[in-house]
């Protein structure tokens, strides 16, 4: 296949798809539902990723007060950007 009719058909279903789900967002049940989507697949991403990628276990850590202590700053700094994020996002959608 050319590279132009590929690139020129990639961009129309991009642009359709794009406006299809605009007008989509306008039913409250496709926020909700997608809203749901959403959560379930942040509770389930652990559940799908490679155990050298995951976190290790409790069993493999060290048992110190202090390296728990760090670990638990370093989680609330990661943490507290996404939860803007998160905000904003459903707020956007939400309305």
């Amino acid at each position: 296949m050319e590279p132009t009719v590929l690139v020129t058909s990639s961009l129309v279903c991009v642009g359709l798809g794009y406006a299809l789900l605009r007008r989509a967002m306008r039913f409250w049940a496709v926020r909700w539902a997608l809203l749901g989507a959403s959560l379930f697949a942040l509770a389930t991403r652990d559940l799908f990723r490679s155990r050298e990628r995951s976190r290790p276990t409790a069993a493999a850590t060290p048992r110190g007060a202090a390296n728990r202590a760090t670990d638990r700053a370093d989680d609330e700094r990661q943490r507290a950007p996404m939860l803007k994020r998160l905000r904003r996002r459903l707020g956007s959608w939400l309305g």
